[in-house]
């Protein structure tokens, strides 16, 4: 990790506080943190400067953990949430982590935390990248679809010249058909002649080639 972390640590024994923060910086983790201990403090804090990490005991003589992890993803969401805890209890870890704690570290193995901190900031910045990748295709999807909007004829109906067959675009011109729809559908053309003009502009051509077709070959 390369860029410094906020950390909230809510925690009433500044002993253990300085344990964890020892830990991480032996293990090379830019962090700053902030050290709460009391439910109006984690409020206030969750409030004034959001933090990239929570890191939280379970018991606390007026707070419980479990109080804390609903307040943080009522005021940040989305933001990890890592128990470091003393309480190993097997029950209790399960139903943080059911509850939507990011991960549960022991404070009997508090080399593990900055691995536990390692994954929980992985996955928010997986995250950020589904989000931001989501977002750019709904761009994307919204952008086609304006586009088609802006090129589909008003009411599904086009406008055409009973005559000379020129197109009425939506700047209220009057353009050649190919071109309206070279432009508002992307078609490309290949010109040639239907029998039928063939036949008005060169009469009699048709047939002689047809008749010239028809005649067996290595015959005069």
């Amino acid at each position: 990790m390369h860029n410094e972390l906020q950390l909230l640590i809510l925690d009433d024994n500044a002993a253990d506080v300085l344990l964890m923060a020892e830990t991480l910086r032996r293990a090379d983790v830019p962090f700053r943190h902030a050290h709460v201990q009391t439910q109006a403090e984690f409020q206030q804090a969750l409030q004034t400067g959001p933090p990239d990490l929570i890191l939280s005991d379970h018991a606390l003589p007026a707070f419980d953990g479990f109080a804390a992890l609903a307040l943080a993803h009522a005021r940040r969401p989305g933001t990890p949430f890592i128990f470091v805890s003393g309480n190993a209890r097997p029950e209790v870890v399960a139903e943080a982590l059911s509850k939507g704690a990011t991960d549960y570290v022991f404070k009997q193995s508090l080399a593990l935390l900055p691995v536990a901190v390692w994954r929980a900031r992985q996955r928010v910045e997986e995250r950020a990248r589904w989000a931001a990748a989501e977002a750019h295709w709904k761009r994307v999807a919204q952008e086609l679809r304006d586009a088609l909007v802006r090129h589909q004829p008003a009411g599904g109906l086009v406008r055409i010249c009973a005559q000379c067959k020129r197109v009425r675009d939506e700047q209220e011109r009057w353009v050649p058909l190919e071109a309206f729809l070279r432009r508002q559908y992307g078609a490309t053309f290949s010109h040639g002649l239907c029998h039928h003009c063939a036949e008005t502009l060169y009469p009699g051509v048709l047939a002689d080639l047809a008749h010239s077709a028809a005649a067996p070959t290595g015959h005069p």
